[in-house]
């Protein structure tokens, strides 16, 4: 009757310590995908708002048009 059950084996110790190796660099990585795009957005958002400021009145310069590199 119990000749059916199949007797679990515990881990070699390598092979936990390869897991838990494993599952610390992942939790690392996952911060700091999550803390660079959380960087990312800031940048977005400061840029926003210098064009929001900024970019309206650099576009409507009518100096811009003679600014060119010949300076002859």
């Amino acid at each position: 009757m119990n000749e059916d059950k199949s007797i679990r084996q515990p881990w070699p110790r390598s092979a936990k310590i390869t897991v838990w190796v494993l599952g610390v660099a992942f939790v690392i990585a996952s911060v700091g995908l999550v803390l660079m795009y959380q960087e990312l957005q800031v940048l977005e958002s400061a840029n926003k708002l210098l064009l929001d400021y900024w970019g309206n009145a650099v576009l409507s310069d009518p100096m811009i048009e003679y600014s060119g590199t010949d300076s002859h």
